[in-house]
């Protein structure tokens, strides 16, 4: 267990994880639906795979999005 914390980078820890413990607490609370399981190991698989999820549907469907109606702009500089 402490190989797989060691791997894990604090950049996929707040990206990946804290969304999806977010999400399961919201969707308990206020869907009704209870994700949980006595398995602390399992629990932490999930949380970060519904965080993954979460990223990347935010990285193809809102970014275009974003980028779309000129709210995200690229810089022309290059280095």
């Amino acid at each position: 267990m402490e190989e797989i914390i060691k791997k894990i980078e604090s950049y996929n820890i707040l990206n990946y994880l804290l969304p999806g413990i977010i999400y399961i607490l919201l969707a308990k609370y206020y869907i009704g639906i209870d994700i949980y399981h006595d398995n602390v190991i399992l629990m932490t698989f999930i949380y970060y795979f519904i965080g993954l999820i979460i990223s990347r549907i935010a990285s193809i469907v809102v970014y275009p999005v974003l980028e779309k109606w000129k709210i995200i702009t690229f810089s022309q500089h290059l280095y």
